[in-house]
């Protein structure tokens, strides 16, 4: 956890840094309450999940951009045996389209860092819809899928995005 958090810092460190380019463009900060899937579900019932991307204007209804994160899903208690906790880094690409004035669609695609001797890595793909409630605040449905060596990390889930310049 350790590793995860000193790569976050590193992250929002560099960004901020960037404050003039920062004003042209969207940081965004995510947070979410997950529920795992699939197999996922033997392992876990509840996930948190944070994320942050930086967003550029492409067109009047396109923004890409880079995305990183994390998530953390706590173990089970099966048979009387604590299962050990799940987590990912995922970083990458993210797009959002803007279908309506309140309603966005995206996608964020890239390779989700296993944290841990137990979680592998592998594929990551989370689309996801948006609603703007207010300038600064969208609440956001997504559903995260993690492809791994013959198995997927699975999770749907509800949060809140903010953007913070």
């Amino acid at each position: 956890m350790r590793v995860i958090m000193k790569y976050l810092f590193s992250v929002f460190f560099v960004l901020c840094l960037s404050s003039s380019v920062l004003a042209q463009n969207k940081l965004h900060l995510g947070l979410s309450a997950n529920i795992p899937i699939g197999d996922a579900n033997n392992f876990s019932s509840f996930a948190l999940a944070g994320d942050l991307n930086y967003l550029f204007d492409v067109s009047e209804y396109w923004d890409v951009g880079p995305f990183t994160g994390t998530s953390y899903a706590f173990g089970e208690r099966v048979e009387g045996m604590q299962l050990q906790d799940v987590q990912f880094v995922p970083f990458g690409g993210a797009v959002r389209f803007e279908f309506l004035p309140r309603i966005n669609f995206g996608l964020d695609i890239g390779y989700a860092w296993g944290i841990g001797s137990i979680t592998d890595s592998g594929l990551y793909f989370s689309p996801r819809a948006q609603v703007t409630v207010t300038k600064r605040i969208d609440i956001v449905a997504a559903y995260r899928g993690i492809s791994r060596s013959g198995s997927s990390w699975d999770m749907i889930g509800i949060g809140a995005e903010f953007l913070l310049n």
